[in-house]
């Protein structure tokens, strides 16, 4: 072999195997990130709500399937509501979503809060049992 093969060959390798460690880490990076995605059931009826602008409500029923999609590792340093969840929506409209649409989108884009603070109505606080222990 002459010498300019045995550079360039050397340098072929080189390059190789530092395109092959950089693959790893960031496939690692990625795995140890990402969310698992593993499904469960909602555990009780959760009311869903807007961080803010126009108010909408809707309630996701007990025993809905669900997916985790809670962030890990790097990726979920310093959320707000760190847990997550997500449900797919399925159609054979095409239409049924505009992603042209000129109108205002939400500020947090397609993320509802079941922590929102709100304000039960009268009929679903529950009454205050406050025995006395005079005798």
């Amino acid at each position: 072999m002459e010498p300019e093969s045995k550079t360039t060959l050397r340098i072929t390798l080189g390059l190789s195997v530092l395109a092959n460690i950089a693959l790893a880490l960031h496939l690692i990076f990625i795995l140890s990130n990402e969310p698992t995605y593993e499904e469960g059931i909602l555990t009780e009826e959760i009311r869903i709500q807007t961080f803010q602008g126009e108010p909408l409500e809707f309630v996701l029923p007990k025993g809905l399937t669900v997916a985790d999609a809670s962030p890990r590792g790097i990726a979920a340093a310093g959320q707000f509501e760190p847990f997550r969840f997500m449900i797919v929506v399925t159609s054979d409209r095409a239409r049924l979503v505009s992603f042209d649409s000129t109108e205002p989108r939400s500020t947090f884009g397609p993320l509802y809060s079941a922590d929102t603070f709100w304000t039960p109505s009268e009929d679903e606080v529950a009454p205050q049992n406050h025995e006395s222990n005079d005798r």
